[in-house]
């Protein structure tokens, strides 16, 4: 539900502080993906493609009209006795007949051949999923980069009221001439010190916002609220784009391969000619007259053999090259699945302390605070827990958030 609402926020735009999550960005960024329109495109083109393929099995028909003169022609004139003379045809002579053949047999080369047409379209649509894997690691570094901006600031804003209520003090103090303007003067430049860390982060937060503004194609302020997301489980499948390519591309040599054997099989056709000629089929007799031959055709590409031996030989070699591909991608997946484990772990085992320092530093602040307050302590060593007490702070954002961004990163690792 707060991913639908969150999607219906940012695509109406209404006027309220949205909640954002990683989901609903990987959504938006799919939708705004330029290089998805190229899918539709492509599947039409398929349709063409196949239909195409598909016309061979549709009888052709061809016209022809001839007209000729011969130099010479047959002319029998050693007869017995008794037999009538036999006129020669004639040495101009015409022809208009359609030749009709319809393939009956093709040894499965069509059918290979819309194999060959949609695996090659689907290389062109994982191609495509590669761009936009690329795309979310993207996503996920700007989202997750958002949350802890937002999270340094809210410490940091938690610290600069402790310093803004220390200036109030001080500034009582050195009207009442308790205090020197040197003391006035630290504080005053420790709370302009907090403000630039403030604008600097700021920016950057912004920066980063309108970052996945462009991304996501929608309006994302930066007062809306970034949900942080939950911890993925560690157990993932391997989906990415480039092992799904492999794969493809095995497939496609295979269809090629099938195509090379299929070649080397005969095709049976059937075949039909009518015809109005003169001569016709009776070439001694020398007037027009209308035929017709029909019968079956066997072909049979004898040197087609040698590509198939050769073919062969190529589609192994090209195999050989795919698995090798699939090892070395296996290969860096896992070398950078180490990676992150190494850093889950690590993350992991920080947080379990972070809370209890956190506590620590913060007793160890208040108490200092109070020395401050009552002469025991000086500003500088005030600011010192201060500032030790906002690094704890510090240091559990990063490494809560950052622990959740590593099991996001692990499952994108894998395509998921």
């Amino acid at each position: 539900m707060r991913f639908l609402i969150s999607i219906f926020v940012i695509l109406t735009g209404i006027n309220i502080h949205a909640q954002i999550t990683l989901d609903s960005c990987i959504y938006l960024a799919r939708q705004n993906f330029p290089q998805y329109g190229q899918i539709k495109l492509l599947n039409e083109a398929l349709d063409k493609q196949l239909w195409n393929i598909s016309t061979n099995w549709l009888p052709t028909l061809n016209g022809t009209a001839q007209a000729s003169y011969q130099s010479n022609v047959i002319d029998i004139n050693i007869l017995p006795p008794g037999f009538p003379t036999i006129t020669p045809p004639p040495r101009d002579q015409y022809k208009f007949y359609f030749d009709a053949s319809q393939l009956i047999f093709d040894g499965g080369t069509i059918r290979h051949q819309k194999n060959i047409v949609r695996s090659t379209t689907h290389v062109e649509e994982v191609k495509i999923e590669g761009e936009f894997f690329k795309l979310k690691e993207k996503i996920i570094l700007t989202y997750f980069g958002i949350l802890l901006i937002n999270e340094q600031l809210s410490i940091l804003n938690l610290t600069k009221n402790e310093i803004s209520n220390s200036l109030k003090k001080a500034q009582i103090a050195y009207d009442a001439k308790t205090i020197s303007a040197y003391q006035l003067n630290s504080i005053l430049a420790e709370d302009i010190k907090f403000s630039q860390r403030q604008s600097e982060l700021e920016s950057q937060l912004t920066i980063l916002i309108q970052t996945l503004q462009k991304i996501c194609g929608r309006s994302i302020q930066s007062k809306d609220e970034f949900i942080l997301p939950m911890e993925l489980p560690s157990n993932v499948t391997n989906n990415r784009p480039e092992l799904k390519l492999i794969q493809l591309q095995r497939a496609l040599l295979k269809y090629q391969n099938k195509v090379f054997v299929s070649n080397s099989i005969p095709k049976v056709s059937g075949f039909a000619q009518v015809g109005y000629s003169n001569p016709a089929l009776n070439f001694l007799k020398n007037e027009f007259q209308t035929y017709y031959v029909a019968g079956v055709r066997l072909n049979w590409n004898i040197s087609s053999l040698y590509q198939r031996n050769s073919g062969n030989k190529i589609t192994k070699l090209n195999l050989g090259i795919t698995q090798l591909q699939e090892e070395a991608l296996n290969y860096q997946l896992n070398i950078a699945q180490t990676q992150y484990e190494v850093d889950i772990s690590k993350f992991r085992q920080l947080i379990r302390t972070d809370q209890d320092l956190i506590l620590l530093q913060t007793k160890i602040r208040e108490a200092s605070l109070l020395q401050y307050d009552n002469g025991i302590k000086d500003w500088s060593d005030y600011l010192k827990d201060l500032h030790a007490e906002e690094q704890a702070k510090m240091n559990e954002v990063v490494h809560r958030i950052s622990f959740i961004q590593a099991t996001y990163l692990t499952s994108n690792l894998f395509g998921n």
